[in-house]
């Protein structure tokens, strides 16, 4: 790490320390603990003053109630790392995506992936671009998860959420592949049956050196009956443009729109039946691609002659089922989940030599329709028992259709459907200038289709056991079966063949464990130790590589195992929370995409297993309630250090030895927010804000030469509020506030000075009501 680097994160570190001693400094007494291991809650709002003559005692900050296990507890009874967003708290800020959140949470950080997925990455347990993603998202208990070509992930706009719950460690023992290290899993408001409200939002953002932008939004909630609800959601997104191509004297050509609803139905004929249905859809249209050519800062580019555009969507369609009977409960679920992906990026900036003068072009589509089925039973949320558990059985079906074409025509920048021609002209061999010439005059470079499916089976089972007042007990279980496998087909110049087929079928099954122990002596101190697994699906290789390369035809499933263990405190009555995880992970065989050195095609890439790696780290959590009226103060650290274990050679033929830091995975993250709250007369309030947050370098390779990360951000947010909801709230951010030009990405093909920068200072205006 840098000076640089060491300076903001000495920092940071001092501001955590200077809080904790003030703390400690005026608790009654000091338990003796060793460390300290946390489960945060980032965003909840402080509390509302006391406005007696004679103050009472103030009442503990606000109890939160997750379902992160697939039944009702408190938050900070679940011996793991879970961190909550409120959904109040993120509407009022005038979030609009993961990356306007995900920063509040120390050791999860965001890596704009170039075709459109955004990818979460936990404790540096990170992915490529390219490779399968190694954090769940979830809306609901519904993986959208893919697990071939991430093209699509699911960043849902958060209006009308309940929370946002971000699960730290594997996953794997209820939420099965697609959880290996972690899940970011969205819980909406669900239909009332007894209340009808409306609300809405309205904002406008002007970004700095760019545009401005509206966004709107509405939800309502309309009772139909004593026993059915319906809850519809929808928005309309414009985000401004901030990035220039001056070679095409444009301006703020990185502009995004996008669109969403939800219906969500409930009905409840009796006291023990509800079924609910929900049914979800995002389109989000790129007019062109984000990047910028250089690392000083300029927002522009000047080496593409084409737009880059780019259309995603998602929708989903989930029916659960849940009977209550005196002991338990029965829940089934049956979700499709359907992706659908096209982009058509210039190329023209990757060619070398004579190809200089033509304009190089691709077309990448991507199709998925996800089908699962989980039937399960937990025991009742009310039952006064010593045993707790939840057991059930879950299948899913992924089907997945992807492929590209890359050609290039002389002289001209259009983008047309191409097909590859007939060969037998040829004699199946070459034509002269290496590419295949199509009747039209187009060069076809490279053409490449994939048909995989992808199934899981699993029976699953968490049970959690009282031992006496102050001892608690938790064993789960997953087995799994799973298969992965089709065909994948190439041909084109690039390739160096006429076609390259590779087909066949991986099948892997096993036991993904959970087991905890947590000690509560008192109710201000608690401890837990917990050991977990996940893991992720191998399969054939994705992509159809030359046949002189060493890849492997298949590449293996990885698994992780996680160890952690502390302890969280409550201090000053209750008005200060100070926990601390510490941690160490184990990650055998981990998917890496490696480059293809035989084969000139710039994107030519396949997936192989790399020996292993290592993470070892710890998360501080503070969350304080002064004694000033109204305010409030959180801040969170994190520090990860995840390296190989092995030495391995990459597909490049980089030599890298155990200890190599590993791709995407910062050593430090930090998130300070400094929060006030005062009512006014007449029931009006006043709130404001300041947010601070820093993440250190990390690279985007093991070959440690393209570095990223390395920023600090400032954001500032004031408003006002009608607690009458009579009128409706209005309240100012300014993100990014000193205009930092932090990289999130080097552009995964291309130069490395092809980046990824984060929003420039940005102002928004949010006005938003209820009735």
């Amino acid at each position: 790490m840098g000076n640089e680097s060491m300076a903001r994160a000495e920092r940071a570190a001092m501001l955590c320390a200077a809080l904790a001693w003030s703390a400690a400094a005026a608790a009654e007494s000091t338990p003796d603990i060793e460390a300290l291991i946390p489960v945060e809650s980032l965003t909840a709002s402080p509390p509302e003053p006391d406005s007696s003559l004679e103050p009472a005692r103030k009442p503990p900050i606000e109890e939160i109630v997750v379902t992160a296990n697939k039944r009702e507890e408190v938050l900070r009874d679940i011996p793991a790392s879970i961190a909550v967003l409120d959904g109040e708290s993120l509407e009022q800020s005038g979030a609009q995506g993961i990356d306007d959140f995900l920063k509040l949470v120390p050791g999860v950080n965001i890596i704009p992936n170039e075709p459109g997925a955004v990818k979460v990455t936990i404790r540096g347990i990170s992915s490529e671009l390219g490779t399968n993603s190694t954090t769940g998202t979830l809306f609901g208990n519904v993986s959208f998860n893919d697990a071939y070509f991430p093209f699509v992930a699911l960043d849902p706009n958060p209006f009308d959420m309940h929370n946002v719950e971000v699960l730290k460690g594997p996953q794997g023992t209820l939420y099965g592949a697609s959880a290996l290290n972690g899940a970011v899993r969205y819980v909406p408001q669900s239909p009332e049956l007894d209340a009808f409200e409306v609300k809405y939002f309205a904002q406008y953002t002007q970004v700095s050196e760019g545009h401005g932008a509206p966004i709107y939004g509405a939800a309502a909630n309309l009772p139909l009956g004593d026993s059915l609800a319906v809850r519809l959601v929808g928005f309309d997104r414009r985000s401004p443009g901030y990035i220039d191509d001056t070679g095409r004297g444009l301006e703020d050509i990185n502009r995004i729109r996008q669109r969403g609803a939800r219906v969500m139905a409930q009905w409840r004929p009796t006291d023990a039946l509800q079924v609910s249905l929900l049914y979800l859809r995002q389109d989000t249209g790129f007019d062109d691609a984000p990047f910028a050519d250089n690392r000083d800062g300029r927002l522009s580019r000047d080496n593409t002659p084409g737009p880059s555009p780019r259309d995603s969507y998602y929708d989903m369609g989930n029916l659960a089922l849940a009977y209550e009977f005196d002991r338990f409960t029965f829940h089934a679920e049956t979700a499709l989940v359907r992706k659908r992906f096209e982009e058509a990026p210039e190329l023209s900036r990757l060619a070398t030599g004579e190809a200089d003068t033509s304009t190089i072009s691709s077309e990448i589509f991507f199709d998925s329709d996800t089908w699962s089925q989980e039937l399960r039973l937990s025991s009742a949320a009310d039952m006064d028992h010593p045993w707790r558990w939840v057991a059930g059985a879950f299948w899913q079906e992924q089907p997945i259709d992807s492929g590209f074409d890359i050609f290039t025509t002389p002289g001209v920048s259009t983008l047309t459907p191409i097909a590859i021609p007939d060969l037998s002209a040829y004699g199946g061999g070459l034509p002269a200038g290496n590419a295949f010439i199509t009747p039209g005059g187009q060069a076809v470079l490279g053409h490449q289709r994939a048909d995989i499916t992808v199934r899981e089976l699993a029976l699953f089972a968490d049970v959690t056991r009282d031992l006496g007042d102050d001892w608690q007990a938790s064993l789960g279980l997953r087995g799994y079966r799973t298969t992965s496998g089709g065909v994948t087909r190439a041909s084109g110049a690039l390739y160096g063949v006429v076609e390259n087929v590779n087909d066949g079928e991986v099948a892997e099954r096993g036991l993904t464990p959970k087991a905890s122990l947590r000690w509560q002596p008192s109710d201000r101190f608690q401890s837990y130790v917990l050991v977990s697994r996940g893991f992720r699906v191998g399969g054939i290789q994705p992509t159809a590589s030359s046949l002189s390369t060493t890849a492997p035809r298949s590449f293996e499933s990885d698994t992780i195992w996680n160890y952690e263990g502390g302890v969280r405190t409550q201090w000053l009555d209750d008005q200060l929370y100070a926990d601390l995880t510490l941690f160490h992970a184990d990650w055998d065989q981990p998917q890496l995409a490696q480059r293809d050195p035989s084969n000139p095609n710039p994107v030519a890439t396949y997936y192989d297993n790399v020996g292993g790696a290592k993470s070892d780290g710890a998360e501080l959590a503070l969350q304080w309630r002064t004694p000033v009226d109204g305010l409030s103060v959180s801040v969170s650290a994190a520090y990860t250090r995840t390296v190989t274990t092995e030495a391995f050679t990459t597909g490049a033929g980089v030599e890298t030895t155990p200890g190599t830091p590993w791709p995407y995975a910062p050593r430090w993250q930090t998130a300070t927010v400094i929060a006030y709250e005062r009512p006014l007369a007449d029931g009006w309030g006043i709130h404001g804000s300041l947010t601070h947050t820093l993440i250190s370098e990390a690279y985007t390779t093991l070959a440690n030469d393209v570095p990223v990360f390395d920023y600090e951000l400032v954001d500032l947010q004031l408003g006002v509020t009608d607690g009458a909801a009579i009128w409706p709230s209005l309240t100012l951010t300014l993100s990014n506030l000193t205009d930092e030009r932090g990289i999130n990405q080097s552009a995964f093909t291309g130069p490395a000075n092809d980046v990824v920068y984060v929003r420039p200072r940005a102002v928004t205006l949010h006005l938003g009501g209820r009735f």
